[in-house]
C-alpha cells in the first residue's frame, strides 16, 4: 500500500508508524503473541456480533473496520491493510467455526502469522 501512495506523490511519513524496528521482542510479538491474542479477541468479537440480527457480511465488515481502527492507532497507514486482512481472517473463522473452534482459530491465526512474518522479514531487510 505504501508504495502505491508514494507513486501518487503522497507523503507517507506523516501517516506511517514511527520507529518500527525488528527487535527480537518485536518479532516475537508480531509473529507469535499478536496473532494468538488477536485471534482470541476476534473470535469473541465475531461470536458477539453473530448473536445479533446482522447478516454475516456486516459482521465481518464491522469486525474488520474495528481492527483497522485499532491498528491505525500505531500508524494511520496500517488501517487499510489491516481492514482487508481482518476481513479475510473473519470470513475464514466464521466458515471454519461451523466445523470446530480449533480449525476456525487456525484458519484465522495462520494467515495472520504469515502476513506478520512477511512484514518482519521486510523490516529486517532494511
Amino acid at each position: 500500500m505504501q508504495w502505491i501512495l508514494i507513486f501518487f506523490g503522497v507523503d507517507v511519513a506523516s501517516i506511517s508508524p514511527s520507529g518500527t524496528i525488528a527487535t527480537p521482542g518485536a518479532v516475537f510479538s508480531a509473529i507469535v503473541f499478536a496473532p494468538i491474542a488477536e485471534t482470541f479477541i476476534l473470535a469473541y468479537m465475531l461470536t458477539v456480533l453473530s448473536s445479533s440480527s446482522l447478516r454475516r457480511i456486516w459482521v465481518v465488515v464491522i469486525a474488520a473496520i474495528c481492527w483497522g481502527c485499532f491498528h491505525a492507532i500505531f500508524g494511520r497507514l496500517w488501517f487499510f491493510g489491516t481492514v482487508w486482512s481482518f476481513f479475510v481472517f473473519s470470513c475464514a473463522y466464521l466458515v471454519w467455526r461451523q466445523v470446530s473452534f480449533r480449525k476456525a482459530f487456525l484458519a484465522a491465526a495462520l494467515p495472520h502469522v504469515l502476513i506478520n512474518s512477511l512484514m518482519m522479514m521486510l523490516l529486517l531487510r532494511n
